[in-house]
């Protein structure tokens, strides 16, 4: 079997669907309250993932 990015991707998205279920359903939070501060938290993982990337491909 060829192995395809597809194939690697959907294993985490699941994770990520199982775990965003979750907070959604644990949270007390009305839900116009829930999306400001996700989207702030995944802004900032975002920047740390390109911070290391840009790290570990950019020469110095």
């Amino acid at each position: 079997m060829e192995h395809t990015l597809e194939m690697t991707l959907d294993p985490i998205w699941d994770s990520v669907d199982r775990l965003h279920t979750w907070l959604d359903q644990e949270s007390t939070r009305p839900a116009e309250q829930k999306t400001p501060p996700g989207l702030l938290k995944l802004s900032k993982e975002v920047g740390v993932v390109a911070r290391s990337l840009a790290g570990a491909t950019c020469p110095a």
